[in-house]
């Protein structure tokens, strides 16, 4: 109950009005000091996390490139860079704009520190994401990963990398790098969503070695894209390392519930892992926790080189097709990634592939798909399809759904969905399903956006509702009024590195963030004079 009570972040600390349009999406740094805002508006903005959020950069992608709207965003692993995707509409020849025919671009931007302090952001490289709602994803630090139709078959499309690696130059204008198809696939277009770059790990067993976060600095050695979690720290800012602690190799500590349960760790393990605090921080009473530093050693040095020498993951490109109610996975073989990484050749045949696996949820309709952080379990938002006797020939855009969206698992590491794992109670009112409701996950909580005004989140492990968080006042179905209005929560976010933080954003124009009172507490503690001396009187 402590934790419910405490650690969740549902309280607003902070509301932001900066965007002048609907507030699209939200993404955090993997180093958990900047994320990233869209919107509507074309406008890109780069935040630092601070009290309060300070803006480090903005671009109006509308005035400077004649962009309809920027959809969403996604920093690099090692956060030097930034995808940003969106949307412009196709002029016909008398150059009347066509508002319903769009096409998807991608902005890459360059993060480079500022003289004065700070970072700004230089945009480097556009490249096509076709259609706009596949979206891209980082394949590597310098890869990206989209989608491109072929040209005379509409139902089939090319998965395609674009090498955006090179020195910056501020004076130069963005340039188009030549893209490689990596193959080639059969799916409607308009059914096509939430491209993402699944890095699943495979025979490395964590619960061998590490704990949790340990597991992932480790996996961090192996050059995927894992953060650590901080599960050592009470309050989840913990150091990183890439050594196990101690007592991480005491299997007797790693007792979990179940198989599936693979997020969790005994707390008696958590109370004796030797990891210390290296940022000054308080213990649950208030008082000062001095500067410490992490004193881990490693299980056996020959254990650790024999994992690092073999492979450690499976990359998967995965996304939302069928008729919205299917998730395909196609595999990309490590070798293909390391000469993608040396070169590009626009002038490669590529394969027609099936998917390694694929995932149907009969009579539903996705709304979103995330991943959790360490891309074992994939979360996906649906609505069911009310079935009406008589009307089972009904086209796509005919057809009813429920108001409640639910959210399934498909545990990326078995390839099977996580049975009796539902989280519900969130609600979309669309008579054509909203096609994009985002939700993120933490090591112990689940969140999701929705069409009421509001962001929900679950308890991983027990999956009951432990939050409701509103953006304003609650609105009835919008369509039982004469408006036909309401306001949709489009975007929600944790901190990579501490899950007593997350931020929202909505329709509304509004950015909100949200910290648990314990988060609170620790803050203004850090903040007040006599955080470095841990006495009230100097």
């Amino acid at each position: 109950m402590k934790r419910l009570d405490w650690q969740v972040p549902c309280e607003c600390t902070e509301t932001i009005h900066r965007h002048t349009d609907e507030v699209l999406d939200v993404s955090f740094s993997h180093n958990g000091t900047m994320f990233c805002t869209t919107s509507r508006d074309a406008q890109v903005i780069l935040w630092a996390l601070d009290q309060p959020c300070k803006v480090l950069d903005e671009h109006n992608m509308k005035t400077q490139f004649d962009w309809d709207l920027c959809q969403l965003s996604l920093f690099n692993s090692n956060d030097s860079r930034l995808l940003v995707c969106g949307s412009v509409s196709v002029l016909e020849d008398d150059g009347i704009r066509q508002d319903a025919n769009t096409k998807g671009l991608g902005a890459v931007f360059t993060l480079k520190s500022k003289e004065n302090a700070g970072t700004e952001l230089i945009c480097t490289h556009f490249i096509p994401l076709e259609p706009p709602t596949l979206f891209g994803h980082w394949l590597t630090d310098n890869l990206v990963v989209g989608g491109l139709p072929y040209q005379g078959l509409g139902d089939l499309s090319f998965i395609t990398v674009y090498n955006v690696d090179g020195d910056v130059d501020v004076k130069e204008d963005p340039t188009w790098p030549a893209g490689e198809n990596l193959f080639r696939f059969t799916g409607n277009r308009y059914h096509l969503m939430n491209l993402l770059i699944a890095n699943v790990p495979t025979n490395v067993d964590k619960s061998k070695f590490f704990c949790d976060a340990c597991a992932n600095a480790f996996h961090r050695n192996g050059r995927t894209r894992h953060e650590s979690n901080g599960s050592h720290n009470s309050d989840g800012m913990g150091s990183e390392s890439d050594s196990s602690c101690d007592n991480c190799s005491n299997s007797k500590f790693m007792d979990r519930k179940t198989d599936d349960d693979r997020s969790f760790i005994n707390p008696e393990f958590e109370r004796q892992c030797s990891r210390k605090r290296q940022c000054i921080d308080y213990d649950e009473q208030g008082s000062l926790v001095g500067n410490g530093e992490h004193t881990c050693t490693n299980t056996t040095q020959a254990d650790i080189m024999l994992h690092l020498k073999t492979p450690k993951v499976k990359h998967y490109v995965s996304f939302v097709t069928g008729l919205h109610d299917t998730i395909h996975l196609y595999e990309v073989d490590q070798h293909e990634i390391q000469r993608l990484q040396r070169v590009i050749d626009s002038e490669s045949l590529c394969d027609l592939r099936i998917p390694r696996y694929s995932f149907a949820f009969e009579d539903t309709y996705i709304t979103g798909i995330s991943l959790a952080k360490d891309h074992s379990v994939l979360f996906v938002n649906y609505r069911e399809r009310l079935l009406r006797p008589g009307h089972e020939d009904e086209e796509d855009f005919e057809r009813v759904f429920c108001e409640e969206i639910k959210i399934r698992c498909i545990d990326l590491q078995k390839m099977a969905v996580m049975e009796g794992v539902v989280f519900q109670g969130h609600v979309g009112f669309s008579y054509f399903p909203a096609w994009y409701i985002c939700l993120d996950a933490s090591r112990d909580y689940v969140a999701s956006c929705s069409e009421d005004n509001s962001v929900y989140i679950w308890d991983w492990r027990h999956q009951f509702r432990i939050a409701h968080l509103l953006h304003g006042e609650p609105t009835p179905n919008p369509y039982d009024s004469p408006f036909g209005h309401t306001t949709v929560t489009n975007g929600v976010a944790f901190s990579p590195v501490d899950q007593e933080t997350c931020i929202s954003v909505c329709d509304s124009k509004m950015i909100k963030v949200w910290r648990s009172k314990h988060r609170i507490r620790s803050l203004a503690r850090k903040q007040s004079p006599w955080a470095e001396t841990g006495s009230r009187y100097s």
